[in-house]
């Protein structure tokens, strides 16, 4: 009898280990703690008197009872923590509200007024190209920016085309390509926008909406102005 209930014990503190890293769930780890404690009880009151359960048998079992409510209280830390840092993000973005921000991507808007985008360079290039391109996909104008240093750099577009025809006011991208010889490496790109509006999704987190439409990520903003 004695063998057969630590044999059951151990398998059950087993289990408690799995189930909790697996599951993490309060009612599971309580009725798991519950059984152990229930054979380890059972256990000692069917021990041979004259060869008594060893001290660190016990400790043992103890132990492993031990690990899964410390992985249950870990669990909720965690849970709690992770609570925080969203409620925080959420706080930080919705201060952005109404602010020029500077965000990975590539687009322009243009409305009769000059309009502008930003780039980083890497590496040692002869030149820097721009290229506008319109709704449709269409390269309508190319910047030849020069030689131009490392880091980020700035470009401005008056609205004409490559023959000076100045284009209708709406949405275009750019497209800048580091140029060395026959070589052309593009490069990271930045467009500026403001940000208009924060959506809490619940579970699914927050979405950011911006003046040019669509949504971004925190980790897309690379300034706030």
């Amino acid at each position: 009898m004695v063998a057969s209930v630590d044999s059951t014990a151990a398998r059950s503190a087993q289990k408690a280990n799995n189930t909790a890293g697996l599951l993490g769930k309060p009612e599971d780890v309580e009725a798991i703690q519950t059984r152990f404690l229930e054979l380890l009880v059972a256990q000692l009151r069917n021990q041979d008197p004259l060869a008594p359960m060893d001290n660190a048998q016990v400790t043992s079992q103890m132990a492993q009872l031990n690990t899964v409510s410390g992985i249950q209280n870990l669990n909720k830390t965690m849970e709690g923590l992770g609570e925080i840092i969203a409620a925080g993000q959420f706080s930080q973005a919705v201060a952005l509200v109404d602010k020029l921000v500077l965000v990975q991507g590539n687009r322009l808007t243009y409305s009769d007024q000059p309009t502008a985008g930003q780039f980083r360079v890497d590496g040692a290039y002869d030149r820097t190209v721009v290229s506008i391109k319109n709704g449709a996909g269409q390269v309508v104008r190319n910047l030849d920016l020069g030689r131009t240093a490392r880091g980020m750099g700035e470009f401005t577009w008056d609205g004409k085309d490559d023959n000076g025809t100045k284009l209708p006011a709406g949405n275009y991208t750019f497209d800048v390509q580091g140029v060395s010889g026959d070589s052309m490496t593009a490069l990271s790109t930045y467009s500026y926008d403001v940000i208009q509006s924060v959506d809490n999704n619940g579970a699914s987190g927050f979405s950011i909406g911006t003046a040019r439409g669509g949504s971004i990520k925190m980790s897309d903003i690379v300034k706030v102005f």
